[in-house]
């Protein structure tokens, strides 16, 4: 779905218009940058959690190569689905 299309979803689903729905979107995102910044991990409700934690130093395997090489350590950003997200996309678990 392109931005413009959630726009008009969630501007159809709440009653207003486009342009309150981007201004929304846009206010969603930047507090999410910023608390993901501050904090480490925001709650979307319903949907999941973003977290920022540190990757550690890893090695890999060049596959064409077989060379050994270094995976950096940093941070790295991840979204957790939440169980209830998995179970509305996925189905219920077996």
């Amino acid at each position: 779905m392109t931005s413009t299309k959630l726009q008009k979803a969630l501007a159809a689903a709440t009653g207003t218009d486009a342009k309150t729905a981007a201004v929304f979107l846009n206010a969603l995102t930047a507090i999410t940058y910023q608390t993901v910044r501050e904090e480490g991990q925001m709650v979307l409700p319903g949907l999941g959690k973003v977290v920022k934690h540190r990757r550690k130093i890893g090695e890999a395997l060049n596959p064409m190569t077989r060379q050994r090489f270094e995976i950096r350590a940093g941070p790295v950003l991840e979204f957790r689905f939440a169980k209830m997200a998995k179970e509305a996309i996925l189905g219920p678990a077996k």
